[in-house]
């Protein structure tokens, strides 16, 4: 569910539980592990757009279009047309070695950057067919019942059913610096850094327990709707940065 409604159309918070989980096509008693899988078909696993792979010849591409390898470039034309070969050959061949090399050191990063996500995928605790369990965050859905724990990282956005003298913080997410208090109970407020009801992907609990009913995962989150946002914009050279430094 989309955290930007059309006017008139309140935000999930605004909802009570029955209406939501009527809105959602489930109860308040958690899925069971087939209607589960079928729900993540549906709407897809709960993560953000994976970062698009770059081949080697994209990457060799991207470096050789800076600024700075432009330049070096044309000094080593200008130098092999005016006779100096040997100058303009050093020069080719110190970019030649200074781009490989980034390419290399990128790829070993970005490899390293996967396998420590990989070791630390984080789980959620959901329940399915009457029991709590543990299952990948990816794969927490839409009208699923979660169980959050201090210390844990909300897998989802969500509506509070029950809580236990529960807090999260939502500094990233709101700008709020302190742990907010979660409590079931209805809101009117249109504003996510005042809807003391619902949980958003992304906030750490600070204190207690709470459960609630998932609404939104993957992109269809704050969280997520924020990370989309970012991911659009233009990538910046290390030379780009240098001249703005």
């Amino acid at each position: 569910m989309a955290h930007a409604p059309v006017a008139g159309t309140p935000h999930f918070w605004n909802l009570s539980p029955q209406a939501l989980s009527e809105q959602l096509g489930c109860g308040l008693d958690g899925l069971g592990h087939a209607e589960a899988q079928a729900r993540l078909e549906r709407h897809g696993p709960n993560a953000d757009a994976p970062p698009q792979a770059r081949g080697l010849l994209t990457a060799v591409g991207r470096r050789l279009r800076e600024p700075l390898s432009l330049i070096l470039m044309g000094a080593g034309a200008v130098s092999a047309a005016t006779g100096d070969g040997v100058g303009g050959g050093i020069i080719v061949t110190i970019l030649g070695l200074s781009i490989g090399l980034d390419t290399v050191q990128e790829g070993r990063a970005t490899r390293a950057a996967e396998m420590l996500r990989r070791a630390v995928a984080l789980r959620a605790e959901v329940l399915r067919d009457g029991a709590f369990c543990q299952v990948p965050v990816e794969e927490v859905v839409p009208g699923d019942v979660m169980r959050v724990r201090a210390g844990d990282i909300i897998a989802a956005d969500a509506l509070v059913l029950e809580s236990d003298a529960f807090t999260a913080g939502e500094a990233a997410l709101t700008g709020e610096p302190y742990p907010v208090e979660k409590r079931p109970g209805a809101t009117t407020t249109a504003s996510a850094a005042e809807a003391r009801n619902a949980l958003f992907r992304g906030a750490v609990a600070q204190t207690g327990e709470a459960r609630a009913l998932v609404v939104g995962t993957g992109r269809n989150t704050l969280f997520g709707a924020a990370a989309a946002v970012l991911g659009e914009g233009q990538e910046v050279s290390a030379f780009q940065r240098d001249m703005h430094a």
